[in-house]
């Protein structure tokens, strides 16, 4: 393990929580491979760089206001593990706020592969205002 691609990968991460944060579509779609695969808990997973922006634009109509807040990172190669701390208030008003997982397999210095992890009965019950 080589300390310049473990420095690539981390750049490339952080570029894809900056891009996520400022909905920069631009730079999403440069960090993302043409062939990617996101897998988000709790819904079907989506393949192709098209499909995940087509995801993550339908996540930002429901969370107007958000922020991916990554607090701790794991590398192992090509595989990058971050903890997030998510803050967000919805179309409808209401906070939410949960922690996360994503796991991130680099491929061609892009993202070819990211699974996110965390609890979706917590935040659906935030949503929902129970």
């Amino acid at each position: 393990m080589s300390a310049p691609m473990d420095d690539a990968n981390r750049e490339l991460v952080d570029r894809y929580f900056s891009a996520l944060n400022d909905e920069d579509y631009v730079v999403l779609e440069e960090v993302f491979h043409p062939s990617a695969v996101l897998r988000p808990p709790g819904t079907r997973i989506r393949d192709g760089r098209d499909e995940i922006l087509r995801f993550f634009r339908k996540v930002f109509e429901k969370f107007p206001q958000h922020a991916d807040d990554p607090s701790r990172v794991l590398t192992d190669g090509n595989c990058l593990v971050v903890e997030i701390d998510f803050s967000g208030v919805t179309s409808s008003q209401k906070p939410v706020s949960f922690r996360a997982v994503d796991i991130f397999d680099i491929e061609d210095s892009q993202i070819i592969n990211l699974s996110q992890w965390f609890d979706t009965s917590d935040v659906a019950r935030q949503v929902g205002g129970s």
